[in-house]
C-alpha cells in the first residue's frame, strides 16, 4: 500500500477489499493525477524489486488500466453523529 498524506493507494484488481478493512475510510476513483502522484514510486520499486509497472497492470494476463487495478482510500467524510437513544436514560 502507497500513502500520501491522506490517501492511500492499494493495488486490488479483482475489488476484494471491502468497507469494513478500511479503518474509516472509504473508497473513492482514483485519478489520472493520483496516478502520476504514485507511478514514481512504483519506477522507484521496479528499480528495487524487479517489479515492472507492466506486470503490476496485468491482470489475469491481460494488460489493465491504472483505474481498473489500483483503488484510492481515503478518510470517511464527517456525518452527523448519531444519537444513541436505546430507550434507557441516566439521572444524575
Amino acid at each position: 500500500m502507497m500513502r500520501t498524506a491522506l490517501s492511500r493507494y492499494v493495488r486490488d484488481p479483482q475489488k476484494k477489499l471491502v468497507d469494513e478493512q478500511l479503518n474509516g475510510g472509504e473508497f473513492n476513483e482514483i485519478s489520472d493525477a493520483d496516478w502520476d502522484l504514485i507511478l514514481p514510486y512504483l519506477e522507484e520499486n521496479e528499480k528495487l524489486f524487479a517489479i515492472s509497472k507492466d506486470r503490476l497492470l496485468t491482470v489475469d494476463k491481460q494488460k489493465k488500466s491504472h483505474q481498473e487495478v489500483y483503488r484510492k482510500i481515503m478518510p470517511a467524510t464527517a456525518h452527523a453523529p448519531v444519537k444513541n437513544d436505546d430507550g434507557l436514560s441516566e439521572t444524575l
